[in-house]
């Protein structure tokens, strides 16, 4: 019985993250399911009885951040494989001697996964500029929205710019941005946690951007600062003012 390693962080990539529950699924099977230097030769019907759902091959080969390479035979070369697994390939080291005389029958002898042309490497280096100058507005946003709203300041903390890092993948800043504003506007006082704005950020957003029927507006009506509640309604039980009033 082979065994191979998992890469750890494999959940918190950003690609990875992304990808339908099937499609992470079928990522892993891929890496327990090819030969020794993951070559797989596809069996589709098999790897989706076996997984137990459809998956959209094509979508998984498109996300998998160059992962996944369609070689001219047809076969899956999972293409950072061999160096995950082994290393760098020594001639000194008997198994290592045995997977480069697999690669070469693949074709793939001295096959490294590098950007193909200058145009994929300026796309990498983009990709690692774009994140953080259209985040920091986005958290400098949020930050005034909520020091508006509750008349304190919030705890930034690296959720916020992983979150709003994955929803850019997904949405425009202005989608965000509005989203922001309908937390805000109709989230009551008590829930104006991060957290719960980022949980809630798909609920949110038919509303947010005209695709669903609002709800009233909670600011339209005074709130205590303290327990959030409507001051017409009176206090929650613990709420520091009782008596004071």
């Amino acid at each position: 019985m082979s065994k191979r390693f998992i890469d750890s962080d494999l959940w918190s990539r950003d690609w990875f993250q992304e990808l339908p529950p099937a499609e992470k699924c079928a990522f892993m099977y891929l890496t327990t399911a090819c030969d020794a230097v993951g070559v797989w030769k596809p069996n589709f019907k098999l790897a989706e009885y076996q997984i137990g759902a459809p998956v959209d091959w094509t979508a998984l080969r498109a996300a998998a951040n160059g992962n996944i390479e369609v070689l001219p035979n047809g076969k899956w070369w999972l293409v950072d494989f061999v160096h995950f697994q082994y290393g760098e390939l020594r001639d000194t080291c008997p198994p290592h001697k045995m997977y480069k005389r697999m690669l070469e029958r693949h074709g793939l002898a001295g096959r490294k996964r590098v950007p193909s042309t200058l145009q994929e490497k300026d796309k990498e280096k983009e990709k690692d500029k774009t994140p953080d100058a259209r985040v920091r507005p986005l958290i400098t946003y949020y930050h005034d929205k909520y020091q508006a709203r509750t008349q304190e300041k919030p705890s930034v903390t690296g959720q916020w710019g992983a979150t709003f890092k994955r929803l850019l993948r997904l949405h425009d800043d202005d989608t965000i941005r509005r989203v922001i504003d309908y937390f805000f506007a109709y989230e009551k006082r008590v829930k104006f946690g991060f957290t719960t704005f980022a949980g809630k950020f798909d609920d949110l957003l038919p509303a947010a951007t005209g695709h669903a029927a609002r709800a009233s507006p909670t600011h339209q009506r005074a709130h205590c600062p303290y327990c959030g509640r409507v001051l017409d309604e009176g206090h929650a039980p613990d709420c520091p003012t009782l008596g004071k009033e």
